[in-house]
């Protein structure tokens, strides 16, 4: 408020007044759902938006940015300037209609000395579980009756149900969001047979542990995350089975360049409760959306109707790597490249950017150069596509997800090509990425290109199981049936060669009936079941680091705790509070030490086993890689 009246050289009562003697119109609603861009401010006190948005601003912030006004109904990022506070839930999943503002209604603000905390009136009205019910709700996940359920029994860092998303809703500030890496989870569901839009687990960063309580099939997809059932390592891109009972986990953390979201698919897909046409989770929408958490349940569609097809079936060509697919993300300048200078322009397309600790699934931040603009960084609000890079007044661009805001205020440089935006998903913190400009007429091209290599035609299904999880140690296959060609090619022989070197199989036999016949076996002993080797650093981050010869979180002798994965390191709750645990300080097992945020997310740091903290060896507030010590126990 203060900052305001500065700007606008008026008291601090002066624009209060004026700000409340003014009438306004609902221009659109956007950004988060129930955010209503009002028209009408007073010119006097209209004021530029901070140069670099907070990454949260509390529920209820009345707010000036450039010549609009509005209400912040969510805790959300935002770079408008607060000048005070209200009760009235602008967004309540609980009402029949959750919108308390829709386009051209008139608003007027009112001065009062003090607002009580915003109530639900949607609850009082209509109980706590109204007609919009949360995609996942505050409390547990139950398993509603189902029989068939997965049970969650560490969340990991960040787990979230996602399907396609929520198209069409952007008009009343619903994000579309849906999986950030679409072919990963479209891929993973024709696999096994299910539709395409399925829900599916989004896995970032490091995986949770889930026990499958009945025989089901799965597909892992997108990154490598390390991935064990019972502790042997599983393959990623084709169909295995689960028995009841199982656990599934993942051992290590995305790691630099190889991608930080996997998928899981289940055949039936994921039954959560399905709020505005989709399943997806939303953790900035405001509609109950959260990650998974231990006790959770998550219930499974109808189970795969003949399951031996289904565990034939192979992609014809599985997308490449995250490692193998590290050139420049493809962008179409605009649409207001005129906004930027000429050198602004060239500084996004020659600098290498380095995706900040503060991206989420909303966007990146990306760090480099400041991109140089030709007037100030504010603009009327308008709708935002899908891959925009805006660039506010600091000149560090961010690039907005597919779970992105639905409207923005900042000059938007260049927009990320959609053949491109799983890739852009697939980036995490200190990730490196570059951009390379290429015509509209390129872009429409590669991307219908790339929606083509999402459908039903890639899948294929052979004879018999190709040697893979939970299938005979001994496999055979007739000529022609892996791909339905009637006759092996090269191309075939890579593909079970390849399914070979994947899956550890130790004995193959390839009977060719000729003219003339031919007959090929091949076998070796069985390689000792260990878990999957990296070979490159277990976190993210630039440094070399080894792999732990012991789990994340504690050493070998369990006297010093470990980063579980890269992020920013607190000794306490806030800044106010307390640390958690003292230099000599006699904790339990389990006790809290302190939380590691990476990606808007908080990671707990838990004793180990019962002792005496001898040292912390990092800062409170201090960036750490993954595995980096630090505390010790004694």
């Amino acid at each position: 408020l203060a900052d305001v009246a500065s700007h606008a050289g008026l008291s601090v009562d002066e624009v209060v007044a004026r700000h409340a003697a003014a009438r306004y119109r609902v221009a659109c609603v956007g950004f988060c759902p129930g955010f209503a861009f009002l028209l009408g401010l007073p010119p006097e006190l209209e004021t530029p938006r901070h140069r670099t948005p907070r990454t949260r601003v509390p529920v209820g912030s009345v707010a000036i940015g450039g010549a609009q006004t509005g209400v912040y109904p969510l805790e959300t990022p935002g770079g408008w300037n607060l000048i005070g506070r209200t009760n009235v839930a602008l967004f309540d999943p609980s009402r029949s209609d959750p919108f308390y503002l829709r386009p051209s209604d008139e608003v007027r603000f009112v001065d009062v000395d003090g607002v009580e905390e915003s109530r639900r009136p949607g609850v009082e009205e209509e109980g706590e579980r109204g007609p919009i019910e949360a995609v996942v709700a505050a409390g547990r996940i139950e398993p509603n009756g189902e029989e068939r359920v997965v049970a969650v029994l560490d969340g990991g860092a960040q787990a979230t149900v996602q399907d396609l998303g929520r198209p069409g809703l952007m008009h009343l500030g619903v994000s579309p969001g849906g999986a950030l890496d679409l072919r990963a989870l479209v891929l993973g569901n024709r696999l096994l047979g299910n539709e395409p839009g399925a829900a599916g687990l989004e896995i970032a960063l490091s995986g949770p542990r889930l026990r499958v309580e009945v025989a089901a099939l799965a597909v892992l997809a997108g990154a490598d995350l390390g991935a064990t059932l019972d502790g042997d390592p599983l393959p990623r891109w084709q169909p295995f089975a689960v028995g009841p009972g199982q656990e599934l986990a993942f051992t290590r953390p995305a790691r630099p360049g190889s991608g930080m979201r996997a998928y899981l698919c289940l055949d039936g897909g994921l039954a959560t409760p399905v709020v505005m046409g989709s399943r997806a989770t939303d953790l900035f929408g405001g509609i109950g959306g959260r990650a998974l958490r231990a006790g959770d349940f998550l219930p499974l569609g109808p189970a795969a109707s003949d399951a031996a097809a289904v565990l034939r079936r192979r992609l014809v060509e599985p997308p490449p790597a995250p490692e193998h697919d590290a050139g420049p993300i493809r962008v179409v300048l605009g649409p207001q490249r005129d906004r930027f200078t000429a050198e602004g322009i060239a500084c996004l397309l020659e600098s290498e950017w380095t995706v900040s600790l503060s991206s989420d699934r909303m966007g990146l931040r990306l760090n480099g150069p400041a991109i140089g603009l030709t007037a100030g960084a504010d603009a009327v609000s308008e709708g935002i596509a899908a891959g925009s890079i805006q660039v506010p007044g600091d000149g560090q661009p961010i690039a907005l997800l597919p779970a992105r805001q639905t409207i923005g205020g900042y000059p938007k440089i260049a927009v990320v090509i959609g053949a491109d935006l799983d890739r852009l998903g697939q980036l995490g913190p200190n990730d490196m990425v570059r951009f390379a400009e290429v015509p509209l007429a390129d872009a429409r091209r590669l991307t219908l290109a790339a929606r083509a290599a999402m459908e039903a035609e890639v899948v294929v299904e052979s004879s018999s199981p190709v040697p893979g999880w939970n299938a005979a140690a001994t496999a055979s296959t007739e000529a022609g049936r892996m791909d339905g060609s009637g006759g092996w090619d090269a191309v075939a022989v890579e593909r079970v060669v390849r399914a070979l070197a994947e899956t550890g199989a130790t004995r193959f036999r390839l009977e060719l009936g000729g003219p003339p016949p031919f007959t090929l076996e091949w076998e070796r002993a069985p390689a000792p079941r260990t878990a999957e080797a990296s070979g490159t650093p277990g976190g993210f981050g630039r440094g070399v680091l080894a792999e732990p010869a012991s789990p994340p979180g504690e050493s070998a002798d369990a006297a010093t705790i470990t980063a579980p994965l890269l992020g920013i390191f607190y000794r306490r709750p806030g800044p106010d509070r307390p640390p958690f645990a003292e230099v000599g300080q006699a904790v339990e097992e389990g006790a809290m030490l302190g939380l590691i945020e990476v990606m808007k997310t908080f990671h707990e740091v838990r004793a180990p086993r019962a002792g005496v903290v001898a040292a912390f060896l990092v800062e409170d507030g201090a960036t750490v890689e993954f595995g980096q010590a630090l505390a010790n126990l004694a």
